[in-house]
Parts: structure tokens; sequence; C-alpha cells
């Protein structure tokens, strides 16, 4: 994070705001005007200090994905050629908690001679803050999961492009399957307590020919390598650098200060109406 605003002016800031709230018992034209101005300042001021802001700044999406149709998901032959290959996640404010719900997706693939060479999934692994532990995974969840741990390509993740210092593996079989006629989904729901932010992803299934289509080769002794997908932005620190999806995060959830701040110029706005009458 690199956002520079001075103790000062970010005190001008607040004043600014609670002056606005109290502000709200006067007549309606001098409310609009003044709540025009106090918010042109508390947006000025905001800008003229931030000098630079890095994305991983911006509040994540609670729902979007990535794909190997855009290039914001990378992944070995199998996994990118027909429909090509998506995780989406999808991501529910239930008040205490989130639910999260991911979608990964590849291709089904048929050959004349081979018939079917899809490549499932073997596991997909998630990435949560370090303090993350198995009381953040609600009791709630619709899926299992096989481990919360440390992974790397050490660790039977082969071609993983760095770490994941904690994550969540699901195997195959703590997802639910779904299939179209040239596409086969794998999804996991869960809840948790920590709120959403950007983080990484990792997936894996056994070994393929490097080269798919026919060949000289045969297959017996064309070279192989795993089957892999991984957001093109693994391991960076910022979102900006490569693409990002969206995780949990360290913070547990807590009442979002803007409801609060809403909620007082409710009460204001109550307060006028009892007074006009």
């Amino acid at each position: 994070m690199i956002v520079e605003i001075s103790e000062e002016r970010f005190q001008k800031g607040l004043f600014t705001i609670f002056s606005l709230i109290r502000n709200i018992g006067r007549d309606w034209e001098e409310i609009i005007m003044k709540n025009c101005a106090c918010f042109a300042i508390v947006v000025s001021i905001f800008l003229m200090n931030v000098h630079t802001l890095s994305a991983d700044m911006l509040p994540p999406p609670l729902s979007g994905s990535v794909s190997t149709d855009a290039g914001t998901l990378i992944s070995t032959p199998s996994w990118y050629l027909g429909d090509g290959s998506t995780l989406e996640w999808n991501i529910t404010d239930k008040g205490d908690y989130y639910t999260y719900s991911y979608k990964f997706t590849v291709p089904i693939l048929t050959d004349v001679k081979s018939g079917d060479m899809t490549k499932d999934l073997s596991h997909i692994i998630f990435e949560v803050s370090d303090n993350f532990t198995e009381d953040n995974y609600l009791k709630s969840s619709v899926s299992d999961y096989e481990e919360i741990g440390y992974f790397s390509p050490s660790n039977g993740n082969p071609q993983m492009p760095g770490e994941i210092k904690l994550g969540i593996k699901f195997d195959v079989s703590d997802t639910s399957v779904s299939m179209s006629d040239t596409t086969k989904s794998y999804s996991v729901t869960f809840d948790s307590d920590r709120i959403p932010t950007w983080g990484d992803f990792y997936a894996k299934d056994g070994s393929e020919n490097i080269f798919p289509m026919p060949t000289i080769l045969s297959v017996d002794v064309a070279p192989k390598l795993f089957v892999t997908a991984w957001n093109s932005g693994f391991g960076s620190e910022y979102c900006f650098e490569g693409a990002k999806i969206v995780v949990p995060d360290t913070l547990p959830k807590v009442p979002v200060p803007g409801a609060v701040l809403l909620g007082m110029l409710g009460m204001g706005m109550a307060g006028i109406k009892l007074r006009k009458v």
C-alpha cells in the first residue's frame, strides 16, 4: 500500500464529515448546499494527498472470473484448448460472515482415435491469510476440504509458479461436478468470517503430452508435463501485476463504517422530520 495522507489533513477530513452530520438539522436548501460542498472538500483532500495508489487498495469485487481466453488464467494445453478454462468466484455477504463460492471449468476434449481426452481436476488450492485456521472455515460450509496448510511445487504441486504460504486444498471428491456439451465444472462453497481480499489459486490434474495433437511421436514416448492452472498474477504483490482472484483475508468481518455513517445520517433525517411537524 502506497498512500500518503498527512495526519493534519486527515483530521480535517474527519472534522468536515462530522460537521456535515451536525448540519443535518438545518433547512433543506442549506443542507443540500452544505452537503455538496462538504463532500467536495473531503474528496479534494483525499485526491490532493494520494500521490500513488496501489491497485490492491481497491476493494475486491464480490464476483468475477479469470480465464484462458482473457489471458488472466495460465494453463497447460489440455485446459486451454477447446472452450478454454475459467475460474469464477461469487461471494455473498451474509451479515456476520461471507459465503465463498468458486467454480473451475475445463474443456471437454475428444479425439477420433483416442476418444475422450478431457483432463479432470485432481485438486485445487485457494490462498488464505497466514493466520487463517479451521475455526475460520465455518461449520455451515457446504463443501468439505482436504487440508489447510503450506503448499509449494515440492509437495505435490508441480509447475506451481511460487508458493502459497497458507491455503485451503480441495480434492476433486470435495467438489460438486456439473457438465455441459463442451465443458466440465467443479464447484466448492464455504462460509468464513473473514472479509474478501486479493489472492491466488492453483489447480492440478495428472500428466499430459506436451503435444496433445497427433505427432510423429507415439503416446508412450512423447514428452509429458502435468496439467495445471493458476491466475496470471500468482505471487505478485499487487493485483495490477497480473490477475488475482478473491479469497478470505486476515481481518474478521466487522460493521462497515459507511453503514454506521448512513445510519447516523438517517437518524438526523428523522430528527428533521420531527422538528418539521
